[in-house]
């Protein structure tokens, strides 16, 4: 994801980004394998930061749920 924060939100950059938070989602390692990603928003916040809100639902009972205000940095930490 990092090396995907600088460029200009677009509809390229929101694909790239969706499809890098999907398959974080899906990956069982992470431990959302009850959560079905179904959307999700990016806004630029300056600095390198980039805000999603992920909407999607709990797949053992179908509720929805939203994750708001995940801040990605640009910078990574050593």
């Amino acid at each position: 994801m990092h090396e995907i924060v600088d460029r200009n939100i677009n509809s390229s950059f929101e694909m790239q980004c969706y499809v890098r938070v999907a398959e974080a989602v899906a990956n069982p390692i992470n431990g959302l394998d009850d959560f079905h990603l179904s959307e999700m928003t990016a806004r630029p916040l300056g600095n390198g930061q980039i805000e999603l809100d992920l909407i999607g639902v709990l797949t053992h009972n179908g509720k929805p749920v939203i994750l708001e205000g995940i801040v990605f940095n640009e910078q990574r930490s050593n």
